[in-house]
């Protein structure tokens, strides 16, 4: 199922992926770094052209899809899907952008605005720490 809207006045859905997602990288001393992106962005290229069709069209959409809404439901979640920013770096950043917000709703902290602005700094500092690494500095 996607996500809900979040009221009236949101245009459209928008689908966050969860943990489950594979990154790549190429390691620092490879012998031929260019070489190993190209390999990979055909790779990658390739597998969005054939693969992911496959598996959507074939797979979710036809084999376990339960009705004809289920399987537009699939094309809904695939044409809306983004990837959140503090999910995929959540280990960089201390954790906090998933623990802040579940250890909230797990104990029924209605103070949301004050959670967020005690972890502000520790926040902060983490993400311009990610950031320098990835930019190599």
């Amino acid at each position: 199922m996607p996500y809900p809207k979040y009221d009236e006045e949101q245009s459209q859905y928008v689908t966050i992926t969860s943990f489950p997602y594979t990154l790549y990288g190429i390691p620092i001393d490879a012998r031929d770094p260019d070489m190993s992106a190209a390999v990979l962005e055909a790779m990658a290229s390739e597998s969005y052209r054939t693969v992911s069709p496959a598996l959507f069209e074939n797979a979710f959409k036809v084999k376990y899809a339960q009705d004809m809404q289920s399987s537009l439901m699939y094309d809904l979640i695939r044409s809306t899907v983004s990837f959140d920013f503090g999910r995929v770096f959540n280990n960089d950043l201390g954790g906090l952008t998933y623990s802040l917000f579940r250890t909230a709703v797990v104990s029924q902290n209605t103070n949301w605005a004050s959670t967020v602005k005690s972890n502000e700094k520790v926040l902060t500092k983490q993400i311009e720490k990610l950031t320098k690494a990835l930019l190599g500095e």
